[in-house]
């Protein structure tokens, strides 16, 4: 349901929505429609200082929520609910009477002589998607239903209901997709050069403009079970990708790792890099404040029970040192799988891309 916007702002909008659906659903080769809708948008001359963060948050009512936005909030209606999204740094405290929802970010940085804030409602059903584009700037994804995948040259991205995820820098070619087996819902956050149009005709390079991973993997991909994941894997190399094309090794460049399956449907994993700090005090329950925190971004650690089916390893936590994980299903597409070597990449918690290579243990 749209806002109560006055008739000039409505007639903006509708303007906008025609020319977003125009840019997004037009493709010829498209044979379902992938629905993009604005539902509120703002101008502004000037960001916050950065890094900047998308928080989000539900508010009894729409009013409650236009009341509580300030230079760059903006509420909206969405999915029977009342929203309010608002750009800045990140933390602090939330608005009296608002459910916080997501933290999303850091968003890539942009720089222009005037910006859009822009937040747009998508849907469509499974396998709608828009045709490859580019924006003047960011977007950043938050899936209410269904599961989101994007491609760009960097690969593909996906992101399930309940879980977001920040997009790419200006300019990035991309196809958007709803890539679930129900339909998708999701709110989209743009940071835009206001100066530019919303959206672009793009190509993907030759390399990147191919099938999603689900259709192009080898039927050796395709066919893994269970029982061939039975055994020992050591983490050979991890390397992620950040939206904004930026290549992470989380865990330095040589990672060490080991991935357990059993044959009961268990598995434990342990990462960590090679160099954490040696505590002064030799004592696990007295790190200093440098010490814990080295040991909390250089490991990590999680277990529970898993399955495969076409190509997914779907893992359920069932405990971990990311509590944020437990009770949650974890999937990894494996991309190969020869002899005893293979390789998943998955979407890490700062969006993006990761890709883990392993080899069976001897």
């Amino acid at each position: 349901m749209m806002p109560n916007w006055s008739n000039s702002r409505h007639a903006t909008l509708v303007c906008a929505a025609a020319i977003v659906w125009v840019a997004l659903t037009s493709s010829p080769a498209s044979t379902q429609q992938f629905e993009v809708k604005p539902i509120a948008e703002k101008k502004i001359q000037q960001l916050p200082p950065g890094p900047l963060f998308w928080r989000v948050y539900n508010f009894p009512t729409l009013d409650d929520a236009k009341a509580a936005a300030g230079p760059t909030g903006l509420a909206a209606e969405a999915d029977g609910k009342a929203w309010l999204f608002t750009l800045g740094a990140k933390g602090g405290s939330s608005p009296a009477g608002a459910k916080p929802v997501a933290e999303i970010g850091p968003v890539p940085s942009i720089s222009a002589p005037e910006y859009l804030l822009r937040i747009v409602s998508s849907r469509g059903p499974p396998g709608a998607k828009t045709p490859i584009h580019t924006h003047p700037g960011s977007e950043t994804f938050y899936v209410l239903s269904g599961e989101l995948s994007q491609r760009s040259p960097q690969g593909m991205s996906r992101v399930e209901a309940g879980r977001s995820m920040p997009g790419h820098g200006p300019g990035m070619p991309m196809e958007v997709s709803s890539s679930g087996s129900s339909d998708l819902r999701a709110l989209v956050m743009f940071v835009l050069d206001a100066t530019r149009p919303f959206s672009s005709p793009a190509k993907l390079p030759e390399s990147a403009d191919e099938a999603p991973p689900a259709t192009q993997q080898a039927e050796a991909v395709k066919t893994v079970t269970a029982r061939d994941m039975v055994g020992s894997w050591l983490l050979e190399s991890d390397i992620s990708t950040t939206p904004d094309g930026r290549e992470l090794l989380p865990f330095g460049p040589t990672p060490r790792g080991i991935a357990m399956f059993n044959s009961d449907a268990r598995f434990a994993i342990v990462l960590s890099r090679p160099d954490l700090p040696r505590f002064a005090s030799d004592n696990r329950m007295r790190g200093t404040a440098e010490e814990n925190e080295a040991v909390v971004h250089g490991s990590f650690a999680f277990f529970g029970t898993y399955s495969v089916a076409d190509g997914i390893i779907i893992q359920h936590i069932e405990g971990g040192t990311w509590p944020g994980w437990v009770g949650t299903d974890q999937k990894r597409t494996i991309t190969s799988f020869v002899k005893d070597e293979q390789t998943w990449t998955t979407v890490p918690s700062f969006g993006g891309r990761s890709e883990l290579h392993w080899s069976r243990t001897k």
